[in-house]
């Protein structure tokens, strides 16, 4: 609870941003709801984007140098005349400094993947919001991926009035997003 407590403390962004959404929303309220162990799914694949891709800039390097996390590239979809279209489904992938690409989450429609940090070498806090029936709620995962595992932290506030990708059109502030 204590590292995933260190990670919030590098998101403010989105601690700010949740914190608009309803006063009722603390920082300090998330608590522990499931422990995963995953089977790894990796496959050889460098990472693709190049210096001027847009997604580029929005990838998390491992403090270590050991590769980079991408949480926007399954997600968000821009095409060669740079329209932008949100998948509905998102992803956390890892390419790994010897070439491989781990995928550390997977998640469908009912939710998106928001915001991430590297807290130690051995630690990735992963932010978001998942939905349920008319109701959104955020969500942290804290992923292990050397040990191939996550926590999922929940939190009791929830909202009614969400906008899917508020959040990131905050945080993507040089993507079109179409309106």
């Amino acid at each position: 609870m204590q590292i995933m407590q260190m990670g919030i403390q590098k998101m403010p962004q989105w601690i700010n941003h949740w914190e608009m959404q309803g006063r009722e929303f603390s920082k300090t309220a998330f608590s522990m709801e499931q422990e995963f162990q995953y089977e790894v799914m990796e496959l050889p694949e460098e990472n693709s984007m190049e210096s001027g891709y847009p997604l580029k800039k929005f990838q998390i390097t491992h403090p270590e140098e050991k590769g980079v996390v991408d949480i926007y590239d399954y997600k968000i979809e821009i095409d060669p005349q740079g329209k932008v279209g949100l998948n509905p489904d998102g992803e956390v992938s890892y390419y790994r400094s010897n070439g491989m690409k781990e995928r550390l989450l997977f998640m469908g429609p009912a939710g998106v993947f928001e915001d991430a940090v590297w807290i130690t070498g051995d630690h990735l806090l992963v932010a978001g919001h998942f939905q349920e029936d008319e109701t959104y709620t955020p969500k942290l995962w804290l992923v292990m991926p050397d040990k191939n595992t996550y926590i999922q932290y929940e939190n009791p506030f929830t909202t009614t009035d969400y906008k899917t990708e508020s959040y990131l059109r905050k945080k993507l502030t040089t993507i079109s997003f179409n309106e």
